[in-house]
């Protein structure tokens, strides 16, 4: 016991250089830990406070005929979106065409909370012929979408499709976007 202590009194500048160091690398390693924990918490952060419009496959029809022969029938469609985000979106639709004419309704704003549902109904398309739902007419949505809290960033969705039968659409290409 004695030799233990008569070594530590004869080396203690060396053992105290030698706790320093350690003390300093363990420092600096939880300060580079303690930064990429904070730069993990603030991506986490923004991830959650991100808007996430998701838009279904489906789109519901209305289907309008018309029985005097002289007129065509009628479509109206419906887009069910799904906010998956954290946070409150306010969203509209920016653009709806189908068989390259405008069917946009007007640009008024919705607000969705997480997890709730909501739809774009379109305005009413005379089809060129009695083709029952519009099956193969190409059509395009573009909707804007943002955080209500953060509403300096907005983004975009946009999809081109082609009615297929049924409420299933066929989906010829799909952006999402910041503007």
């Amino acid at each position: 016991m004695c030799s233990i202590i008569e070594f530590l009194n004869n080396n203690s500048g060396a053992i105290q250089a030698l706790l320093v160091l350690v003390l300093v690398s363990v420092t600096i390693w939880y300060a580079i830990s303690t930064k990429k924990m904070s730069e993990i918490m603030v991506k986490q952060y923004f991830s959650s406070t991100k808007p996430y419009l998701y838009p279904a496959r489906e789109v519901d029809r209305n289907y309008i005929p018309n029985f005097n022969p002289q007129n065509n029938t009628s479509v109206q469609l419906r887009f069910l979106f799904t906010n998956l985000g954290n946070t409150s979106v306010k969203y509209f639709a920016d653009e709806i065409t189908l068989h390259g004419s405008s069917i946009n309704p007007q640009k008024i704003s919705t607000i969705l909370f997480p997890n709730q549902k909501g739809y774009i109904t379109s305005n009413i398309y005379q089809t060129n012929t009695n083709i029952g739902y519009g099956d193969g007419l190409e059509g395009s949505i573009k909707v804007i979408f943002w955080a209500t809290d953060v509403q300096e960033e907005k983004y975009f969705f946009y999809r081109k499709f082609t009615l297929a039968p049924g409420l299933i659409i066929t989906i010829d290409a799909e952006e999402f976007g910041m503007l």
